[in-house]
């Protein structure tokens, strides 16, 4: 058996999710999901073990929404007691301790620092533990995740009539981030940091060089502010609509052939998702600005541009 553990945005979700269920597939494994990260404790009496290391462990930054389940995925749930009986309850450095001292009954699995899959045994409790943030992990099985990253709900009001007007002409997508990292975990955004305007401004040019006739659609964690700030030399459609729906927004971005986009893991998937055989990403050459070398230099696809 595989259990991933699902954390954080619904980026980082995406590539948890991915990573696992294609080395779950290739190993003709079955696949559960420890959702504990987005559990609440007051709420949910089976989680006692959760409170209580709630306390030792207490956790940091914004709450996220648990925007996996929203999709066509093949994983239930893991279940508390068969986690607890594995030595996985908790938090993941609680997971470590027990991992070191070689209490751990189940095979806690962490990226290598080659990039692959640490120890893992088939036929074994194997537990997941990172963000996986490389299509090297499931590329192979881009149709199957494809489909398994389909929204079950269909659209609907204006989503749907921007999704019409998105697919009816190859459609430019522009994701500004501007302050969603700084205001979850000021660590993060130490550690992370996010693009300047300049890069904005002359991915948009190259874009535009290229693709002069694509309608625009701007999406931003603070949408008015960055239209502002972009002061763009054409019209956009700001999509300023979906702030408690995140995954609405990822349907229209990945309905767009083209794409402008910064050190995002949701922008990524949403290019990434993106069926277009001709389509164009200009992304970041330095993913972690705050950092002097990427340790995923693989983490930007081949074909896509990076500036």
């Amino acid at each position: 058996m595989i259990v991933a553990r699902v954390t954080h945005g619904l980026g980082n979700q995406l590539y948890q999710y991915a990573a696992a269920r294609s080395l779950a597939d290739r190993e003709g494994e079955e696949l559960r999901l420890d959702l504990s990260f987005f559990r609440d404790p007051r709420r949910d009496r089976a989680s006692w073990a959760h409170a209580l290391l709630s306390r030792v462990f207490p956790s940091k930054g914004a709450p996220r929404d648990l925007g996996l389940l929203r999709f066509r995925i093949r994983a239930a749930p893991a279940g508390t007691l068969q986690l607890a009986r594995h030595g996985f309850i908790g938090f993941p450095k609680f997971h470590r301790a027990l991992h070191r001292l070689r209490l751990l009954p189940g095979n806690l699995m962490r990226e290598s620092r080659e990039g692959g899959f640490d120890r893992h045994r088939p036929g074994a409790f194997n537990y997941l533990e990172g963000f996986w943030q490389s299509p090297g992990y499931f590329e192979w099985n881009r149709e199957r995740i494809l489909e398994d990253l389909t929204l079950k709900a269909p659209p609907s009001g204006r989503n749907l009539r921007l999704l019409e007007r998105i697919q009816s002409r190859p459609s430019l997508c522009l994701h500004v981030r501007l302050g969603d990292v700084a205001e979850s975990d000021s660590r993060a955004s130490a550690r992370f940091g996010t693009q300047g305007l300049g890069y904005y401004r002359e991915a948009m040019k190259r874009m535009l060089r290229r693709k002069p006739k694509a309608p625009c659609f701007l999406f931003s964690d603070e949408p008015a502010r960055a239209a502002s700030l972009l002061g763009l030399s054409r019209k956009a459609t700001v999509v300023d609509h979906n702030g408690n729906a995140p995954h609405e927004d990822l349907r229209l971005m990945s309905a767009c052939r083209y794409f402008v986009i910064p050190n995002s893991t949701f922008s990524w998937w949403a290019a990434w998702l993106s069926p277009g055989p001709s389509k164009v990403v200009i992304a970041p050459a330095q993913w972690i600005p705050a950092q002097g070398k990427d340790h995923r230099p693989d983490r930007i696809p081949s074909a896509w541009i990076r500036l």
